[in-house]
Protein backbone atom coordinates (compact mmCIF):
# COMPACT_ATOMS: atom_id res chain seq x y z
CA UNK A 1 0.00 0.00 0.00
CA UNK A 2 0.96 3.08 -0.89
CA UNK A 3 2.19 5.90 1.80
CA UNK A 4 -0.38 8.47 0.06
CA UNK A 5 -2.67 5.80 0.35
CA UNK A 6 -2.08 5.16 4.09
CA UNK A 7 -2.42 9.02 4.84
CA UNK A 8 -5.86 9.41 2.92
CA UNK A 9 -6.85 6.21 6.17
CA UNK A 10 -5.41 7.30 8.84
CA UNK A 11 -7.50 11.20 7.92
CA UNK A 12 -10.26 9.05 6.91
CA UNK A 13 -10.10 6.92 10.89
CA UNK A 14 -9.25 10.55 12.36
CA UNK A 15 -12.36 12.62 10.78
CA UNK A 16 -14.87 9.24 11.33
CA UNK A 17 -13.36 9.61 15.33
CA UNK A 18 -13.68 13.15 15.66
CA UNK A 19 -17.09 13.30 14.26
CA UNK A 20 -18.36 10.96 17.08
CA UNK A 21 -17.02 12.50 19.50
CA UNK A 22 -18.56 15.60 18.59
CA UNK A 23 -21.65 13.99 18.75
CA UNK A 24 -21.29 12.22 21.85
CA UNK A 25 -20.53 15.88 23.34
CA UNK A 26 -23.55 17.16 21.76
CA UNK A 27 -25.76 14.80 22.86
CA UNK A 28 -24.44 15.25 26.27
CA UNK A 29 -24.88 18.30 26.48
CA UNK A 30 -28.52 18.10 25.17
CA UNK A 31 -29.58 16.10 27.87
CA UNK A 32 -27.86 18.50 30.20
CA UNK A 33 -30.42 21.18 29.22
CA UNK A 34 -33.48 18.67 29.15
CA UNK A 35 -32.26 18.22 32.27
CA UNK A 36 -32.21 22.03 33.28
CA UNK A 37 -35.14 22.79 31.80
CA UNK A 38 -37.28 19.72 33.14
CA UNK A 39 -35.61 21.40 36.68
CA UNK A 40 -36.55 24.85 35.65
CA UNK A 41 -40.17 24.19 35.23
CA UNK A 42 -40.38 22.12 39.01
CA UNK A 43 -39.05 25.26 40.57
CA UNK A 44 -41.67 27.13 38.58
CA UNK A 45 -44.13 25.13 39.40
CA UNK A 46 -43.23 24.64 43.15
CA UNK A 47 -43.25 28.67 43.19
CA UNK A 48 -46.52 29.16 42.08
CA UNK A 49 -48.01 26.22 44.36
CA UNK A 50 -45.91 28.68 47.44
CA UNK A 51 -47.81 31.49 46.24
CA UNK A 52 -50.97 29.17 45.51
CA UNK A 53 -50.79 28.05 49.75
CA UNK A 54 -49.84 31.74 50.58
CA UNK A 55 -52.49 32.97 48.97
CA UNK A 56 -54.99 30.53 50.51
CA UNK A 57 -53.57 31.71 54.11
CA UNK A 58 -53.96 35.08 53.66
CA UNK A 59 -57.86 34.91 52.61
CA UNK A 60 -58.27 32.08 56.23
CA UNK A 61 -56.67 35.37 57.76
CA UNK A 62 -59.23 37.62 56.32
CA UNK A 63 -61.71 35.11 57.00
CA UNK A 64 -61.17 35.29 60.70
CA UNK A 65 -60.73 39.36 61.38
CA UNK A 66 -64.34 39.38 59.65
CA UNK A 67 -66.45 36.53 60.48
CA UNK A 68 -69.14 35.16 58.90
CA UNK A 69 -72.24 36.74 59.29
CA UNK A 70 -70.96 40.19 60.16
CA UNK A 71 -70.91 41.89 56.96
CA UNK A 72 -75.01 40.07 56.48
CA UNK A 73 -75.57 41.91 59.50
CA UNK A 74 -74.42 45.92 58.53
CA UNK A 75 -75.49 44.51 54.79
CA UNK A 76 -79.09 43.95 56.61
CA UNK A 77 -79.14 46.87 58.92
CA UNK A 78 -78.33 49.49 55.88
CA UNK A 79 -81.49 48.14 53.91
CA UNK A 80 -84.43 50.07 54.98
CA UNK A 81 -85.96 46.16 53.98
CA UNK A 82 -84.31 43.96 56.40
CA UNK A 83 -83.37 46.89 59.10
CA UNK A 84 -86.53 45.45 61.37
CA UNK A 85 -85.18 42.16 61.23
CA UNK A 86 -81.64 43.07 62.36
CA UNK A 87 -83.48 44.91 65.03
CA UNK A 88 -85.57 42.78 66.21
CA UNK A 89 -83.25 40.16 66.59
CA UNK A 90 -80.89 42.10 68.94
CA UNK A 91 -83.85 43.45 70.79
CA UNK A 92 -84.25 39.64 72.01
CA UNK A 93 -80.88 39.31 72.71
CA UNK A 94 -80.72 42.58 74.90
CA UNK A 95 -84.39 42.51 75.89
CA UNK A 96 -84.40 46.07 75.08
CA UNK A 97 -85.16 47.41 72.07
CA UNK A 98 -83.30 50.90 72.32
CA UNK A 99 -80.69 49.42 73.80
CA UNK A 100 -80.41 46.87 70.21
CA UNK A 101 -80.77 50.44 68.52
CA UNK A 102 -78.23 52.16 70.46
CA UNK A 103 -75.43 49.29 70.00
CA UNK A 104 -75.94 48.61 66.44
CA UNK A 105 -76.11 52.35 65.76
CA UNK A 106 -72.69 53.63 67.07
CA UNK A 107 -71.23 50.17 66.31
CA UNK A 108 -71.66 50.99 62.60
CA UNK A 109 -70.52 54.67 63.43
CA UNK A 110 -67.47 53.68 64.90
CA UNK A 111 -66.80 50.89 62.39
CA UNK A 112 -66.56 48.05 65.10
CA UNK A 113 -68.18 45.02 64.67
CA UNK A 114 -71.62 44.89 65.47
CA UNK A 115 -71.44 41.51 67.47
CA UNK A 116 -68.51 42.20 69.43
CA UNK A 117 -69.72 45.36 70.80
CA UNK A 118 -73.05 43.25 71.91
CA UNK A 119 -70.75 40.68 73.20
CA UNK A 120 -68.65 43.30 74.93
CA UNK A 121 -71.62 45.11 76.03
CA UNK A 122 -73.27 41.27 77.49
CA UNK A 123 -69.93 40.80 79.85
CA UNK A 124 -69.69 44.01 81.27
CA UNK A 125 -73.16 44.33 82.33
CA UNK A 126 -75.57 42.16 81.11
CA UNK A 127 -77.43 45.12 79.30
CA UNK A 128 -78.03 46.39 82.74
CA UNK A 129 -77.64 50.29 82.07
CA UNK A 130 -77.67 50.78 85.83
CA UNK A 131 -75.12 48.67 86.72
CA UNK A 132 -72.39 49.53 88.85
CA UNK A 133 -68.72 48.26 90.40
CA UNK A 134 -66.88 49.42 92.73
CA UNK A 135 -63.28 49.12 92.40
CA UNK A 136 -60.14 50.37 95.36
CA UNK A 137 -60.06 53.40 93.45
CA UNK A 138 -62.50 53.71 91.08
CA UNK A 139 -66.16 53.29 89.72
CA UNK A 140 -67.34 50.88 86.80
CA UNK A 141 -70.94 52.12 85.36
CA UNK A 142 -73.58 51.21 82.77
CA UNK A 143 -73.83 49.56 79.39
CA UNK A 144 -70.46 49.39 78.91
CA UNK A 145 -69.23 49.88 82.14
CA UNK A 146 -67.29 52.98 81.75
CA UNK A 147 -64.45 53.74 84.54
CA UNK A 148 -65.07 56.77 86.32
CA UNK A 149 -60.86 57.34 86.07
CA UNK A 150 -60.75 56.96 81.92
CA UNK A 151 -63.75 59.25 81.84
CA UNK A 152 -63.39 62.05 84.49
CA UNK A 153 -65.85 64.40 82.77
CA UNK A 154 -68.92 62.39 82.49
CA UNK A 155 -72.22 63.09 84.76
CA UNK A 156 -73.57 60.71 86.88
CA UNK A 157 -76.47 61.25 84.87
CA UNK A 158 -74.22 60.81 81.83
CA UNK A 159 -72.80 57.15 82.84
CA UNK A 160 -76.19 55.94 83.25
CA UNK A 161 -77.39 57.34 79.74
CA UNK A 162 -77.97 54.72 77.25
CA UNK A 163 -77.25 56.70 74.43
CA UNK A 164 -73.61 58.50 75.91
CA UNK A 165 -72.73 55.22 77.54
CA UNK A 166 -73.08 53.50 74.24
CA UNK A 167 -71.16 55.97 72.70
CA UNK A 168 -68.39 56.48 74.67
CA UNK A 169 -67.84 52.54 75.16
CA UNK A 170 -68.12 52.05 71.55
CA UNK A 171 -65.76 54.62 70.82
CA UNK A 172 -62.94 53.47 73.06
CA UNK A 173 -63.26 49.94 71.81
CA UNK A 174 -63.23 51.46 68.62
CA UNK A 175 -59.01 52.95 70.20
CA UNK A 176 -58.14 49.80 71.27
CA UNK A 177 -58.37 47.85 68.33
CA UNK A 178 -56.70 50.49 66.80
CA UNK A 179 -53.62 50.54 69.30
CA UNK A 180 -53.96 46.96 70.20
CA UNK A 181 -54.05 45.94 66.26
CA UNK A 182 -56.47 42.88 66.83
CA UNK A 183 -59.61 41.75 69.16
CA UNK A 184 -57.86 39.70 71.89
CA UNK A 185 -55.62 43.16 72.49
CA UNK A 186 -58.48 45.31 72.44
CA UNK A 187 -60.23 43.43 74.77
CA UNK A 188 -57.38 42.95 77.04
CA UNK A 189 -56.96 46.99 77.16
CA UNK A 190 -60.36 47.26 77.41
CA UNK A 191 -60.33 45.25 80.30
CA UNK A 192 -56.95 45.66 82.25
CA UNK A 193 -55.65 49.31 80.54
CA UNK A 194 -52.97 49.47 78.11
CA UNK A 195 -50.04 49.83 80.68
CA UNK A 196 -50.90 46.65 81.91
CA UNK A 197 -51.36 44.38 79.08
CA UNK A 198 -48.16 45.74 77.46
CA UNK A 199 -45.58 46.25 80.63
CA UNK A 200 -46.26 43.96 83.53
CA UNK A 201 -48.41 40.88 81.34
CA UNK A 202 -52.03 39.87 80.96
CA UNK A 203 -53.92 38.81 83.93
CA UNK A 204 -55.66 35.65 84.10
CA UNK A 205 -59.05 37.17 84.98
CA UNK A 206 -58.38 39.50 82.17
CA UNK A 207 -58.06 35.91 80.00
CA UNK A 208 -61.08 34.68 81.55
CA UNK A 209 -62.74 37.58 80.60
CA UNK A 210 -61.62 37.84 77.16
CA UNK A 211 -62.64 33.85 76.33
CA UNK A 212 -66.09 35.15 77.69
CA UNK A 213 -66.45 38.03 75.04
CA UNK A 214 -65.14 35.96 72.32
CA UNK A 215 -67.68 33.27 73.54
CA UNK A 216 -70.52 35.75 73.19
CA UNK A 217 -70.01 36.71 69.85
CA UNK A 218 -69.38 33.25 68.12
CA UNK A 219 -73.06 32.35 69.86
CA UNK A 220 -74.51 35.33 68.66
CA UNK A 221 -73.04 35.51 65.20
CA UNK A 222 -74.69 31.03 64.72
CA UNK A 223 -78.16 32.60 66.16
CA UNK A 224 -77.78 35.28 63.78
CA UNK A 225 -77.13 33.71 60.81
CA UNK A 226 -80.02 30.65 61.79
CA UNK A 227 -82.64 33.28 62.47
CA UNK A 228 -82.00 35.15 58.88
CA UNK A 229 -82.33 32.07 57.21
CA UNK A 230 -85.18 30.94 58.96
CA UNK A 231 -86.74 34.39 58.06
CA UNK A 232 -86.23 34.32 54.77
CA UNK A 233 -86.62 30.33 53.86
CA UNK A 234 -85.21 30.76 50.71
CA UNK A 235 -83.97 27.55 48.73
CA UNK A 236 -81.27 29.22 46.08
CA UNK A 237 -81.64 25.88 43.80
CA UNK A 238 -85.40 26.71 43.75
CA UNK A 239 -85.17 30.54 42.89
CA UNK A 240 -86.68 31.38 39.30
CA UNK A 241 -86.46 34.87 37.78
CA UNK A 242 -89.73 36.53 36.75
CA UNK A 243 -89.94 39.17 33.98
CA UNK A 244 -93.01 41.86 33.33
CA UNK A 245 -94.99 40.77 36.22
CA UNK A 246 -97.50 43.52 37.37
CA UNK A 247 -98.43 42.90 40.83
CA UNK A 248 -101.72 44.27 42.30
CA UNK A 249 -101.49 45.56 45.81
CA UNK A 250 -104.27 46.21 48.28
Amino acid sequence: MSKIKRIKIMKCKELIFITIITLFIFSILGCKTDRTKKKDETLVFWNAAYKTENSFIQEAVKSLDSPQGETLIIDKYNSPQTRNDVISFFENYTKDRFIAETILKYSIKYDVPPTLAFALSNTESSFNPLAVNKNSSSIDRGLFQLNSSSFPDLSLEEFFDIDVNSSKGIKFIRWCLDTGKNEVSALAMYNAGSGRVSGRGTPKMTLDYISKVLDYRSDLLTKFNTEMNSIAKINPKGVKLVKDVTLLLD
